[in-house]
């Protein structure tokens, strides 16, 4: 999509609660921005690669020329708004990670903790592995709430989930550190998964709207 549309879609995702309130949290603690860029210019070989958004801050070592933090979300690589939003929460997660936890997100495993957090609230987070979230909710079993006390289908729901939270976490960690990235992931896996600062969510970025509400983030 063009830049202009893509802003216009991220002004709007902004103003919805559960966004505008980690928005404004980590605002708090550190100014940082959002916005929609061109990103067609970044080679394959930048450490963003064909990212659809990526967070930047001034001491990160892959981005040592950004003046403070920042998100970008890439108007050329997002076709929808479901697309911007899950991006978009994220890139968030990275930034709460880096601008409120002060974690320093150069180390592996303090990475590969963000890269769990961050695509278990995005990409895998109530439509995982192909459409199986939605099927698990289908018989009951709620992905968004990340406990999965059903039984036997709860268990395969939560192991679909976690394969797709360990796949993503260990592709973008890989990115800067390809040797190490994978066990990285492997040690935290289990820790990081169950940390939801300071979301404390079962809804909270759901594709449908539901109820989730500031009272789903933790107060700071």
């Amino acid at each position: 999509m063009d830049k202009p549309k893509c802003e216009k879609l991220l002004e709007k995702l902004l103003q919805e609660e559960s966004l505008s309130t980690l928005y404004k949290t980590i605002k708090l603690s550190q100014n940082f921005t959002v916005s929609c860029f061109d990103c067609s210019q970044h080679d394959d070989e930048s450490p963003y690669g064909k990212a659809r958004a990526y967070f930047a801050a001034p001491h990160l070592q892959d981005t040592e020329s950004e003046s403070k933090p920042r998100i970008v979300v890439c108007s050329n690589r997002v076709e929808s708004s479901q697309d911007i939003k899950s991006v978009l929460v994220h890139e968030m997660i990275h930034a709460y990670d880096h601008c409120v936890s002060r974690k320093d997100l150069t180390k592996c495993e303090e990475l590969a903790c963000s890269e769990v957090r961050a695509a278990r609230e995005g990409e895998c987070r109530d439509n995982f592995n192909n459409g199986f979230g939605e099927l698990c909710s289908l018989f009951g079993v709620n992905p968004l709430n990340n406990s999965f006390n059903d039984g036997s289908l709860g268990e395969v729901c939560e192991w679909f989930k976690k394969r797709c939270i360990k796949e993503h976490a260990v592709r973008s960690t890989s990115i800067v550190f390809p040797i190490d990235g994978p066990n990285c992931v492997k040690s935290v896996f289990e820790r990081c998964y169950r940390d939801f600062e300071p979301i404390k969510g079962v809804t909270s970025f759901s594709r449908k709207s539901k109820k989730g509400s500031d009272s789903d983030l933790q107060q700071k």
